[in-house]
């Protein structure tokens, strides 16, 4: 009758460090799991950067090209009044 007893407190023994083994898979797939997010947050980060950049590049194109247009019509307006004189 001893024996299985003996069975009984060597598993119970042994639970402690199985649960400990689990616990230390978990914290390491969470670990992953961390990373991983922190990876996607670096890349939306590069993303936006990049976006920022081209959206600077063309927000100076166009008043680039607003001011080309208003010398334009101001050049217009001026031989307009010439040949009008």
């Amino acid at each position: 009758m001893q024996r299985p007893l003996i069975v009984i407190l060597s598993f119970l023994a042994f639970l402690p460090g199985l649960a400990f083994a689990q616990e230390e898979d978990l914290t390491k797939i969470k670990e992953q799991e961390l990373e991983e997010v922190r990876a996607r947050i670096n890349d939306l980060k590069e993303s936006m950067d990049r976006s920022a950049s081209s959206r600077d590049r063309i927000t100076g194109e166009l008043q680039s090209a607003e001011v080309q247009m208003s010398e334009k019509r101001l050049r217009l307006k001026e031989l307009e009044r010439e040949r009008d004189y």
